[in-house]
């Protein structure tokens, strides 16, 4: 039962993820931020929006922080945008929907440690 919510609940989040363009969860009290960012064929801003985040999270000084971008079936110049983003910016990780929630349960143990 508890994976049948625990999957619910991840598709909850998944929905509210593509919907607004970008969410953020706060991980352990708040202290540190998870920014998932969902993207879907041809995403003229990502480079923007990634490097927006992550100067955000290092004015605040998040260290731990860390952005998803969520690959829905990016083209090929996106997932390559995303790909040079992972490789100059430690925060930055490029995941399947698939990876997602276990991607955010190994960061909260990170912060947690």
């Amino acid at each position: 039962m508890i994976i049948g919510i625990a999957a619910l609940c991840m598709a909850v989040i998944l929905a509210a993820v593509v919907a607004a363009g970008m969410i953020i969860f706060p991980a352990c009290g708040g202290e540190n931020e998870c920014v998932v960012l969902p993207v879907c064929g041809h995403v003229e801003d990502i480079e923007l929006r990634v490097r927006a985040a992550a100067s955000h999270r290092r004015r605040l000084r998040l260290r731990k922080s860390a952005i998803f971008i969520v690959n829905f079936g990016a083209d090929g110049e996106t997932a390559e945008i995303a790909r040079k983003l992972c490789r100059e910016l430690e925060m930055v990780n490029l995941v399947a929907p698939d990876e997602l929630a276990e991607r955010l349960r190994e960061a909260a143990r990170v912060r947690e440690g």
